[in-house]
């Protein structure tokens, strides 16, 4: 009986990381940079989160196609996700990042100073 429970228990447990982080997954489309955007596809890689640049619109510089902007995203509570970080191409930096989400929106920060200092965007589902 023991041994059940357990089971249950652990099926249970992966079940709840696993839609924990499906609340991120799919492609999300950055605000808006000099009218310039870009869909990036956040996926799992081995137990965190990554995101890659799939798309570009409205002027963006299409090399960034395939760059890898979000990585180490781990954890998912109320707060949201943290723990990784994000790369903004503007400055060619990585920042220590979180990621909450909104309906169908998510708040994305690359912050400085432990945390004291964040820039946000909100990207939209695509």
């Amino acid at each position: 009986m023991k041994i059940a429970i357990r089971t249950v228990a652990i099926a249970a447990t992966i079940l709840t990381a696993g839609l924990a982080q499906a609340d991120i997954l799919g492609t999300w489309r950055t605000e808006p940079s000099d009218g310039a955007t870009l869909d990036v596809k956040i996926a799992a890689c081995g137990d965190a989160l990554c995101g890659h640049v799939v798309d570009v619109n409205g002027g963006a510089d299409a090399s960034l196609i395939g760059t890898q902007i979000i990585k180490g995203m781990t954890g998912s509570d109320a707060a949201g996700y943290s723990g990784g970080q994000i790369f903004a191409p503007d400055t060619g930096k990585w920042y220590r990042s979180k990621i909450s989400r909104s309906g169908n929106n998510i708040s994305v920060s690359g912050c400085v100073a432990g945390g004291l200092i964040c820039r946000s965007q909100i990207w939209t589902t695509r």
